[in-house]
């Protein structure tokens, strides 16, 4: 028996489709409502960054020294990277779950990006405000933890719908834990506590 339903909200849907064997889990971010914090935040940094790159690239005409070449390094790679990270705002992404696997990718006529991972790799899902060292986490995230430790003790994680708002990343949490646990899937689902 198959299964669809769409999260709906004024600005577009997410789209849930399961059947007896899989859960596949689609949107468009063009059309979905995203995080505005992120977009702003990115926008703005990246605005900030490109003139003190190019007035740092003047400097380094202007007067070489080690300081500036190094800084110049970063401030390219964040000045070119930054462009290619917000065009994901304009591409569609899926999430694709079974038993034995989670899939993921996202997008559009120029460039597609798929990863997957073995269930048996992961230890839980969790959606919210990730809790660190430094404090938790600015905006909710939907979060696939690793089984194994990374090579300096923490555990990796891989971010899911990254930027799309958190109603919509909420509902797509509950979404994967409620296949999760009807399935009888190895994973720990745990929600991380909200500000709101």
């Amino acid at each position: 028996m198959s299964l669809e339903r769409n999260s709906l909200d004024s600005q577009g849907d997410v789209s849930f489709k399961e059947d007896a064997n899989s859960l596949l889990i689609t949107w468009d971010n063009r059309k979905c409502r995203t995080d505005s914090f992120l977009k702003v935040f990115f926008i703005l940094f990246w605005l900030v960054w490109t003139p003190a790159t190019i007035f740092m690239t003047w400097q380094l005409i202007k007067d070489p020294d080690i300081f500036t070449a190094v800084w110049l390094l970063f401030g390219w790679t964040g000045t070119i990277l930054i462009p290619f990270i917000l065009r994901r705002l304009w591409m569609q992404e899926w999430i694709r779950m079974n038993s034995d696997e989670i899939s993921w990718g996202y997008g559009d006529p120029i460039k597609s990006k798929k990863k997957m991972i073995a269930i048996h790799d992961l230890n839980e899902v969790t959606y919210g405000y990730v809790p660190s060292n430094d404090g938790d986490e600015t905006t909710p995230t939907l979060n696939l933890w690793m089984a194994r430790k990374g090579r300096w003790g923490y555990r990796p994680r891989e971010i899911l719908a990254y930027w799309l708002h958190k109603e919509h990343k909420k509902a797509i949490f509950d979404c994967i834990g409620t296949f999760i646990t009807q399935r009888g899937i190895a994973l720990t689902v745990r929600e991380h506590h909200d500000y709101e």
